[in-house]
């Protein structure tokens, strides 16, 4: 007997718009400060948005967890990193079109990504799971 695990779309876009709605408006405002202050990366006040993302990604977890109790870990998981996905499109687009470096490497984009769904599953380890699915 083998027992498959669907992954669910539904809870799984909706906990992805969540973390993005966290996650891009922290890092449009931190390109903006980084802009117009001069020692913004070596303040204090540049872990407060670090801080806020990680938060994001481990909303996502709850979020994706809670929308699909059979396997809120892979949900949780999933969400996060789909997160990371969706903001590393925009970070990557601005600079593109400004004709700015990136900034960071393939290292730097996949210890992100381990990040991300680390966070995704501790979000998630605090929801219900629910075996059945009901």
């Amino acid at each position: 007997m083998s027992r498959t695990i669907a992954v669910q779309g539904r809870p799984l876009l909706g906990a992805i718009a969540v973390g993005l709605a966290i996650v891009v408006p922290i890092s449009a405002t931190v390109r903006v400060l980084d802009r117009n202050v001069d020692d913004f990366d070596s303040s204090v006040w540049m872990w407060l948005p670090v801080v806020a993302i990680v938060a994001a990604y481990v909303v996502a977890g709850v979020v994706a967890g809670r929308g699909a109790p059979h396997a809120p870990l892979l949900h949780g998981a999933v969400a996060a990193v789909g997160t990371f996905a969706g903001w590393l499109g925009v970070r990557v687009a601005v600079p593109l079109v400004q004709g700015d470096d990136l900034g960071f490497g393939l290292r730097t984009v996949l210890v992100n990504a381990l990040l991300a769904i680390g966070f995704g599953l501790l979000g998630a380890a605090f929801t219900r799971h629910d075996p059945t699915g009901l």
